[in-house]
């Protein structure tokens, strides 16, 4: 996909097997509690926590930054991190929406700048530390929509 024109892109292959073992096993010992808790989704994940370490690693890596910087202007930053947990028969839910200028705190846009593309703006990187496909709940894109 083509991000400018489809409004995402993807990475085959972007995580080693090493460095997803090591995300996988992080975000197993973070959503442990929750999950114990009957909860689904960790919204507080703070950078400077050094649980978060392996997931700051994706962020940093070289093809990642290059697009970054080309979507979003230097300097960019990372805003937060969410985890989600979809255990087998989970009945939570994430409705059909898109993630936009509106959903980011300190982006001042308007809708008529965000849709002539003249600002950097705000990018979800989503990974997958499963297989994910429709019939497991995987994310769904429709190309072009951010242009809406």
């Amino acid at each position: 996909a083509d991000f400018d024109q489809d409004g995402y892109c993807t990475f085959p292959a972007f995580l080693t097997a090493a460095h997803l073992e090591e995300i996988q096993k992080a975000f197993d010992e973070r959503m442990k509690k929750l999950l114990a808790e009957g909860m689904e989704v960790d919204l507080g994940v703070n950078w400077a926590d050094a649980a978060a370490e392996p997931f700051l690693r994706v962020l940093l890596d070289e093809r990642l930054l290059s697009l970054l910087k080309q979507v979003c202007g230097m300097p960019f930053v990372a805003m937060r991190l969410e985890l989600f947990e979809k255990m087998p028969g989970s009945m939570t839910t994430i409705p059909w929406h898109q993630d936009t200028y509106t959903t980011h705190v300190g982006f001042s846009w308007t809708e008529e700048t965000a849709a002539a593309g003249l600002k950097p703006h705000p990018v979800t990187l989503w990974v997958a530390l499963d297989t994910a496909s429709i019939e497991t709940g995987g994310m769904e894109m429709v190309p072009g929509r951010h242009r809406e």
